[in-house]
């Protein structure tokens, strides 16, 4: 939201902020990602009494491992 020269952001769970400017040219980053993997974000968790868990895994499916029979 602008008023009059203030630009006012808010983002609320998985979004990014960003905007342009000079019809495209520039491109201004308004917020950041709180990933629990980057040092401060964690420590920000933790300090509050906050766990991080790993909810997700990757399975090694062998891409690049063809075997022929």
């Amino acid at each position: 939201m602008l008023v009059e020269n203030a630009c006012y952001v808010a983002n609320v769970g998985d979004s990014r902020a960003l905007m342009s400017a000079a019809g495209g040219q520039k491109l201004f980053v308004l917020s950041r990602d709180h990933r629990p993997n980057e040092d401060t974000e964690k420590s920000r968790i933790t300090e509050h009494g906050g766990k991080i868990y790993q909810t997700q895994t990757i399975q090694n499916i062998g891409v690049g491992t063809e075997t022929t029979t």
